[in-house]
């Protein structure tokens, strides 16, 4: 097999987004090197939408700091209840957040009420005299303050204390460093499953398509198609999930999107293997094999083959006028002959 070119990160990403015609390089690669690139890519993809979710978490986390500090009313908890001296009905319009508050002894009609009315936000927190009951986008979970502070070994605090011991610069910066890690740690595992699902599902509409298009692709060559194919698209997830994320802006179909265009790349790619100019009519395309050529070659080798014409040409020129020049010789030396016989005298 021919030595493999080293290309970079960069200008992997580079060829996958522009250079389609460029894609059997990455056919004539180990599939080794695909699942390097795009682990590579899902990665730098992580970072970046970690350091935005954990932005967004962090201004969010310093509003409700703030609303605590100077809004909330005095609270204590002790003997595994929360006790607030007033109740609290609160909604943020901004970050569609609800928030009700009720110490005391809640029916269970009035927590239903209170579950209908908490379903008006995204987000919504229903503070209760033994647990805390949270959904986020209808989804509903339910925690006692027992089981959880008593995992961290807390038995009672007040609000004052709260901010004397953990809501303090350093608690802050400590949580925001746990919300980084956390968000990485399960973008990167979401993110592969989610990419990975979709580079087969690609593979598999680029293989149906190679047969169509009768080029000689095999499966394994088609995931390694497909996880160039998906690099414009994960960009651009990239961007919008971070323009969602700081305002909420929404595209209805974005997914679908996302894998149009994906499946026009893998299109366009198996295309463009199809019209190589070494193919004849009705043949199939033999990609990755050991014999395979890049452009270079081809226009060399086209080079090489006029040059071979040009030079057949001229020894075929030169051949016909030297046998011209044979044939006039000889013309000339009969016409010479037949001027000598005609001079002798008639007696001989």
């Amino acid at each position: 097999m021919e030595e493999e070119k080293k290309v970079s990160f960069f200008k992997r990403i580079k060829i996958a987004i522009f250079n389609l015609e460029n894609y059997k390089i990455f056919v004539n690669e180990r599939f080794s090197k695909a699942i390097k690139y795009i682990f590579s890519l899902i990665a730098i993809v992580t970072i970046i939408l970690s350091i935005s979710t954990t932005i967004s978490f962090r201004q969010r986390f310093d509003k409700l700091v703030s609303y605590l500090e100077t809004s909330f009313p005095e609270f204590v908890y002790e003997n595994e209840e929360l006790n607030v001296n007033e109740n609290v009905n609160a909604y943020d319009e901004e970050y569609e957040a609800k928030l009700i508050v009720d110490t005391g002894d809640v029916t269970d009609e009035q927590l239903e009420n209170y579950k209908e009315e908490a379903s008006e936000g995204y987000y919504s927190l229903i503070l209760l005299k033994d647990k805390a009951i949270y959904t986020i986008a209808g989804y509903e979970y339910q925690a006692t303050y027992s089981d959880f502070f008593n995992s961290l070994g807390i038995e009672s605090f007040s609000k004052a204390e709260i901010f004397e011991n953990y809501l303090n610069d350093d608690g802050i910066v400590k949580v925001t460093i746990v919300m980084f890690i956390y968000a990485i740690i399960y973008l990167f595992v979401s993110n592969i499953l989610v990419i990975i699902e979709d580079i087969l599902i690609i593979a598999i509409f680029g293989w149906i398509c190679s047969k169509i298009c009768k080029v000689a692709l095999d499966f394994v060559n088609n995931c390694k198609l497909a996880a160039y194919s998906v690099t414009l698209s994960l960009i651009l997830s990239t961007v919008y999930s971070i323009v969602n994320t700081f305002t909420n802006f929404q595209i209805k179909y974005f997914s679908l999107m996302y894998m149009i265009i994906a499946y026009i790349y893998i299109i366009a790619a198996i295309m463009i293997i199809k019209s190589d100019p070494n193919r004849t009519v009705g043949q199939e395309v033999p990609v990755g094999l050991s014999n395979e050529k890049n452009n270079e070659e081809i226009k060399d080798e086209k080079l090489e083959d006029k040059k071979d014409k040009e030079e057949e040409q001229k020894e075929k020129n030169q051949a016909t006028k030297e046998k011209k020049n044979r044939g006039k010789k000889k013309s000339k030396e009969d016409n010479k002959k037949e001027l000598e016989g005609d001079s002798l005298p008639n007696g001989e």
